[in-house]
Order: C-alpha cells, then sequence, then structure tokens
C-alpha cells in the first residue's frame, strides 16, 4: 500500500533490501495492490527489472474464529455487530479495510506495535475501550491470536480471522516457479 517509502532501508526507513535489489528477483509478486496503483506499481517494477513476471496476490477471508476455543465463528453474526478491531501487525490500516471490505461495521480500532505480546492489562483494556465505543465483539488477525498470554473469555466477545492470500493467475505463477527451479537447476 505504499511502495518504497522513501527508499531506505532499515533501520533508516522502511525499506528492508534496497529497491536495486528488484533486479535479482525472478518472479515478482505485488500484494494489496490494485486498480491504477498496481499499474503504476507494476511499471516501477519492471523498469528496475524488465525480465521477471510480475504476479499480483489480494486478501481473502478465511474465516473467523472464537479466540478462547477456535471453533469458527458465523460471519453473519459478527457483521450484525458493532465491531473493535485491534492488532500489533505492520500494516493495521490494510487489515482494518480488509474487514470493513468484508462487511463488519467498526467503530473503533487499536493498533499495538508489530509482534506485540499481548498481557492481561492489554485485553482489559480493549475491552474497557470496546464497552466506551459501543461494540458488540472484538476482532483481531490471526498472528495476534498467537501472541496472547492468555485467553480469558471476554464480553464482547473476540475472534480472531485468517486472512489468505491468492495469486490472481495462480496456474502462470507455479509456471513461472517451475519454470525458474528447471532453469537453475539445468
Amino acid at each position: 500500500t505504499e511502495p518504497f517509502p522513501g527508499g531506505a532501508v532499515l533501520p533508516a526507513g522502511l525499506l528492508r533490501e534496497p529497491v536495486a535489489a528488484l533486479a535479482r528477483a525472478d518472479v515478482v509478486v505485488l500484494t494489496r495492490s490494485t486498480g491504477a496503483d498496481a499499474a503504476a506499481l507494476e511499471e516501477e517494477v519492471r523498469r528496475h527489472n524488465p525480465r521477471a513476471p510480475v504476479f499480483r496476490a489480494l486478501t481473502e477471508l478465511g474465516g473467523f474464529f472464537d479466540a478462547a476455543t477456535r471453533q469458527p465463528a458465523e460471519p453473519d453474526a459478527l457483521r450484525s455487530k458493532r465491531v473493535l478491531a485491534f492488532c500489533g501487525i505492520g500494516n493495521p490500516e490494510a487489515f482494518f479495510a480488509d474487514l470493513e471490505r468484508w462487511g463488519l461495521e467498526l467503530v473503533d480500532t487499536v493498533v499495538f506495535p508489530d509482534h506485540h505480546r499481548y498481557m492481561v492489562e492489554h485485553l482489559k483494556g480493549i475491552i474497557r475501550r470496546a464497552d466506551r465505543a459501543g461494540a458488540g465483539a472484538l476482532v483481531t488477525t490471526e498472528k495476534d491470536r498467537v501472541n496472547f498470554a492468555v485467553v480469558p473469555p471476554s464480553f464482547p466477545p473476540c475472534s480472531y480471522c485468517r486472512i489468505e492470500m491468492v495469486m490472481e493467475d495462480e496456474p502462470a505463477f507455479f509456471a513461472a516457479v517451475a519454470q525458474h527451479l528447471e532453469e537453475s537447476a539445468g
């Protein structure tokens, strides 16, 4: 959602590698990029690496699950409630946008640092904030659920969502990867 922000690598910027590293790529996958933004990003990638095939992947809802029991939760039940969403991931705004795209009504959001470890006091604070916002449900990511120190039953109930990446042209993607592997082995 923010390609090549400032062009600087960690710790000075947000990139894990310099943009010039695109020249080493054999296959490029663009995530969370659609429409005109995707076309512009693809053009920028091709400027740095004209030979690598470029594919797009989108997020898809894999389901909602009760945070305490890990049993599937009914999506329609969540869609009928006002929701407080919280997370400690690298791109929280994309997560919140996905939830809205999947039909949830977000009345409040809470962001923690990436890889946040949730202690009891954090969860109590989230519940208090949900009460103030009039939320009837809490939703987080599957990655965040793994970082709960404990999972007490809560009111409002807490669910996590499984997010899946779906390739727009999966057969062509796997064919490109297979071709590269064959060429590398040969």
